[in-house]
């Protein structure tokens, strides 16, 4: 028998009609509101959607651009030709962004329907505490330190995500993702739960397709944010689950110093900023004590395992890294530790300085207080003398 679709209006189907092997529609439809979102693979855009029976919600919707020419994994003759499309869809974690559709729109782009987050990203998160490169090479307004178990318990949801992808066995049999986007704009936490959701599949692969040679490409191309690239995507060499890893301890440490040890100052062209990326890929990155005081060391230790410049001296899997971040969130101690309601009540109040906290918010930081008893909020960021030295040079202080 032919596959059918079915009409729900009729009321035979209702009526146990149906049978194995029908199809059935929802009429689910989008209404655009506004554009949240833009970059080299297309647009997001904030969209209502609904139902025919009346139910409304927002979600995300990315239109993945439709350049033929440049891009044949963009074909608009069947939608399993988007790559991105194919993994998001088969994504369930608590720590990746849902997906809930995917179709074609007007125009014949694909577009890839998604859990609209009302949150900030990691990006945003370091700018509301006045971690942004320019206004710390500029002395603009006064920093603020984030904590070091804030920084902690968001590198932990991180690293759940990239465990879950790393493990991940798809319908074909294949197992595992390489993200190769891994920066603090594909991060977002969310304002109602605390939850910390990994974004954006543009240009993942799964490990069994990386490294294949490909005969009609003799000259490899630079795939991802370079300042946040490892160095063996850098040098276009063969990659691992290293390099996703060597990129989350770029974000780690910038989340704790406010510095990508790869930033470039001098910024200009990405011709140049790549150049100097170059000169200094072999070259150790500074332990983060060495620009920020008072890391706990615990912490320290991991971030500096993940930014090793040699691939063998990094984590081997995202697995090791969750663990030893747990180890240190979690040592035993009889506080709670930090929670997602606790990001959730922090990131409420770095948006809102001045905002009063219930009693209850408060004791969601007693792993914040100190020996005395007093909570250690919204402390003042400090530089070490030697990196405000290099800083004043307009040397990146963490190299």
């Amino acid at each position: 028998m032919e596959d059918e679709f079915i009409d729900p209006t009729i009321s035979e189907h209702f009526l146990g009609q149906d049978s194995p092997g029908r199809f059935i529609y929802s009429g689910l439809k989008y209404q655009l509101i506004e554009k949240i979102g833009e970059g080299g693979m297309g647009e997001i855009w904030k969209a209502e959607r609904m139902t025919e029976i009346g139910h409304k919600d927002y979600v995300a919707i990315k239109f993945i651009k439709d350049d033929l020419e440049q891009n044949p994994l963009l074909s608009r003759h069947t939608l399993a030709k988007s790559k991105e499309a194919l993994l998001v869809s088969q994504l369930q974690d608590e720590n990746i962004v849902r997906f809930l559709d995917a179709g074609y729109a007007a125009d014949g782009s694909i577009f890839i329907v998604m859990d609209y987050l009302d949150g900030t990203n990691l990006r945003e998160f370091m700018g509301l505490h006045g971690l942004a490169p320019h206004n710390l090479v500029g002395q603009g307004r006064p920093a603020v330190k984030i904590p070091d178990k804030i920084a902690g318990f968001i590198m932990l949801m991180a690293a759940r995500a990239l465990v879950y992808t790393q493990k991940k066995e798809f319908i074909d049999g294949t197992v595992g993702i390489l993200h190769r986007d891994i920066s603090p704009d594909n991060y977002i936490i969310s304002k109602e739960t605390g939850a910390v959701k990994q974004i954006d599949f543009g240009i993942a692969l799964k490990f069994s397709e990386m490294n294949k040679p490909d005969p009609s490409n003799s000259h490899p191309e630079l795939v991802g944010k370079l300042e946040y690239m490892s160095p063996e995507a850098l040098l276009c060499q063969q990659l691992d689950y290293g390099s996703d890893l060597f990129s989350l301890g770029l974000v780690a440490y910038e989340l704790i110093t406010g510095f990508n040890p790869q930033y470039v100052l001098n910024r200009g062209s990405a011709h140049k900023v790549y150049s100097e990326l170059l000169k200094k890929i072999n070259k150790p990155i500074l332990p983060v004590s060495a620009v920020v005081p008072g890391v706990e060391e615990p912490l320290e230790k991991i971030i500096g395992k993940l930014t090793q410049v040699d691939p063998g001296q990094r984590y081997a899997n995202a697995s090791d890294l969750a663990r030893d971040l747990f180890q240190y969130l979690y040592p035993g101690q009889k506080t709670i530790g930090v929670t997602k309601e606790s990001l959730r009540t922090y990131l409420k109040l770095i948006s809102d300085p001045l905002a009063s906290l219930s009693q209850h918010e408060e004791n969601c930081f007693d792993f914040l207080r100190n020996d005395s008893g007093k909570l250690e909020l919204l402390q003042p960021y400090q530089l070490c003398p030697e990196a405000r030295a290099k800083l004043a040079l307009k040397i990146n202080p963490a190299r």
